[in-house]
């Protein structure tokens, strides 16, 4: 990188998309795409003030568009690991992985100490993947979001090479040329709808949202229990997202103010309170609360 150029730290913009989703499942009205745009301007500019990187969001309708043009393109079965842009109705099977952490937030190794493990409510991985087998070699092509350090879709494919599915091609919405270089040593072919050969950090949208589906890392317990952990303190760790620690407070406050904006609109437009425990992704602070909205003011209130 020539000397004085900036990083550069790429969001993936997906939160109206699994907010549509969404609220089209449960029957409630999800906000504009003019409240969106308020908000990426928002999140860009603390992101550049926190990393001193060059932002660069990533519309979730150009990945949606160019990962279904590029699956028009194969013949191979569809084994999907994302569920923010293909769904059932794309004829893909899914594996339900999640990121898990334990209640301090330090990783959970999970399956087979690859830091794989089940979605809520989803079989275990053994049994997901042993699903998936077939008699004879039956090549699939491995579908996700993002492509970062590699080291999942890694475990995943030789995982589905021991059941006779190997991995032939890697479909992504965005790849990072560090997890590229890596899959390519299995001799797999890797399409990107848009492709960087470094970054300073990738991170989806949704992650810094309190609450927003399919956001944040999981907190497993034993017997079941879970909430999640977005990217921002103190609900989770705003490291995940690589911000400096000196600027974990002033980055987490904002993003718990665009949280609470992105729950009041929801309210708002729908004429009703959504408690704490009605939101898709809980978080266990918060799960009593009996508004989520007047949950986050109350907090935000606290920091001023």
């Amino acid at each position: 990188m020539p000397e004085g150029t900036k990083q550069l730290y790429v969001v993936s913009a997906d939160l109206e998309a699994v907010t549509n989703r969404w609220g089209k499942s449960e029957g409630i009205i999800t906000p504009q795409p003019e409240y969106y745009e308020l908000h990426h301007s928002v999140l860009a500019d603390e992101l550049a003030k926190a990393t001193d990187c060059e932002i660069e969001i990533v519309s979730a309708d150009d990945i949606s568009k160019g990962m279904h043009q590029k699956l028009k393109g194969t013949h191979l079965p569809i084994i999907s690991l994302d569920r923010a842009y293909i769904t059932d109705d794309d004829n893909a099977s899914h594996i339900e992985f999640t990121r898990a952490v334990t209640e301090d937030f330090s990783p959970i190794l999970g399956y087979r100490g690859l830091g794989l493990s089940p979605r809520p409510g989803a079989l275990d991985i053994a049994s997901q993947i042993g699903a998936l087998s077939a008699k004879s070699r039956e090549p699939v092509c491995l579908v996700d979001d993002v492509l970062f350090s590699g080291a999942g879709l890694k475990a995943v494919a030789e995982m589905l090479e021991e059941v006779n599915r190997p991995v032939e091609k890697v479909i992504v919405g965005i790849g990072v040329g560090s997890g590229i270089n890596l899959l390519r040593t299995l001799g797999v072919e890797i399409d990107c709808v848009k492709e960087y050969d470094e970054v300073y950090d990738e991170v989806c949208e949704r992650d810094f949202i309190l609450g927003a589906p399919l956001s944040g890392r999981t907190v497993l317990k034993d017997g079941g229990t879970w909430w999640s952990a977005p990217y921002l303190e103190p609900f989770g760790s705003t490291s995940w997202a690589s911000i400096p620690e000196d600027k974990s407070e002033q980055f987490s406050k904002v993003c718990t103010d665009l949280s609470y904006r992105y729950w009041k609109e929801i309210e708002r437009l729908n004429g009703f309170t959504i408690p704490g425990d009605k939101i898709p992704r809980p978080v266990r602070a918060l799960q009593k609360a009996p508004s989520i909205t007047k949950a986050l003011q109350e907090i935000l209130l606290e920091t001023v």
